[in-house]
């Protein structure tokens, strides 16, 4: 399964007429057989959960008869004996065909496709009205804060990674319900809220957002947080970004360096 891509992160997939659609905004894939029964329903199913165990269960999956595909849909899957109907029926969609409706291997490759479209790893479209400058911006580096309240200091953090294009609002509310679960004060006085598995779907590109109070946030748990790296990634691109920070955040003393820095030294620090 290839996909055209303008630029290294694969943020594009190639339609049926040589077009292309977003895959960092896909909500909705259509399993389209012969009938609009049976074979795609199952087929829908395994694809369905599979998005769901990746954290993309905001992508819904409906099955439907090939010839009767909704207008507007962007991604079809279908068995290869009707791509050709498919194409017909839906030009304009990125047209993904199997040969087995339980074990098709295309199932992984697309969840793997849609998460790496999240990466935010398209160099090659700098120049595009969706190219938000890497993972970290010099902008989204806040300093010198004063203290407020734990669920004001996400939600602020979290609307920069809003208004910079990385992840929708529900991903910043996913990212306030995280703290019922887990503290994401993870110590040296260093605090990395993220989202619950369940809004990864919300990201639309990979990216941090870090602010520092040098007088301390009470983030809960006995824990004093005085920076504050908000992050928004998917699978191994997110281990690879909690493992940078970890390493440069491991001791007090470290985070009490990256504190008193400017705006450009921290960027040096933590820029991909």
């Amino acid at each position: 399964m290839k996909a055209a891509s303008k630029g290294q992160g694969g943020a594009y997939a190639a339609t049926a007429d040589g077009g292309e659609i977003d895959l960092r905004i896909l909500d909705k894939i259509v399993f389209a057989c012969d009938a609009g029964m049976g074979s795609s329903a199952m087929g829908a199913a395994v694809l369905q959960k599979k998005l769901e165990a990746a954290g993309l269960g905001n992508i819904k999956v409906k099955h439907f008869s090939v010839s009767e595909v909704p207008a507007g849909i962007k991604f079809v899957v279908c068995h290869q004996d009707l791509v050709e109907r498919a194409r017909k029926s839906a030009p304009s969609a990125r047209i993904v065909t199997i040969s087995n409706f339980m074990n098709a291997p295309q199932y992984d490759q697309i969840v793997q496709e849609i998460l790496d479209a999240k990466s935010n790893k398209n160099v090659a479209n700098a120049g595009g009205h969706d190219f938000h400058g890497g993972v970290l911006l010099k902008k989204n580096i806040i300093l010198n804060n004063a203290p407020v309240d734990k669920e004001t200091a996400i939600r602020t953090i979290g609307k920069i990674l809003v208004d910079s294009g990385y992840v929708t609002e529900k991903y910043v509310d996913g990212m306030v319900a995280k703290e019922d679960v887990f503290n994401t004060a993870i110590g040296n006085n260093l605090a990395i809220p993220h989202g619950i598995e369940s809004v990864i779907g919300e990201i639309k590109n990979s990216g941090l957002a870090i602010m520092t109070y040098p007088e301390g946030i009470d983030w809960g748990d006995g824990e004093i947080v005085k920076l504050v790296i908000a992050v928004a990634s998917a699978g191994d691109d997110h281990v690879e970004t909690l493992g940078k920070i970890a390493m440069t955040c491991e001791s007090e003393e470290a985070v009490d360096r990256i504190i008193h820095m400017s705006v450009d030294e921290i960027y040096d620090l933590f820029k991909a």
